[in-house]
């Protein structure tokens, strides 16, 4: 169990640092990512992803055919390339506001 939350905890640092967000931004980003994971599984369907995005701005087809393609590039999900932890949510993020 501490190997895994300490590996855990080590790509969550590595995702902030690789990523340049302000602790704020991280803050900010963990609670919309706590907020939007009903099931408490500590990661984020595709879907909710998309869903948490059109809130922001409406997404056509297009926009969704451009995020299955950075969601492909950035989440490295094991056991569910379509569920995005923390970490990845982070990368994700990054990679959508440098577009």
């Amino acid at each position: 169990f501490d190997l895994r939350r300490t590996e855990a905890f080590d790509r969550e640092r590595m995702a902030v640092e690789d990523c340049r967000f302000s602790a704020q931004q991280v803050r900010d980003f963990r609670n919309i990512f706590v907020d939007a994971d009903e099931a408490e599984s500590d990661t984020l369907p595709f879907d909710k992803v998309g869903q948490l995005l059109h809130r922001i701005s409406p997404m056509s087809d297009g926009l969704v055919r451009e995020l299955r393609q950075v969601w492909r590039q950035v989440v490295q999900g094991e056991d569910d390339p379509w569920s995005v932890d923390f970490p990845d949510f982070l990368r994700l993020m990054r990679r959508l506001l440098d577009i």
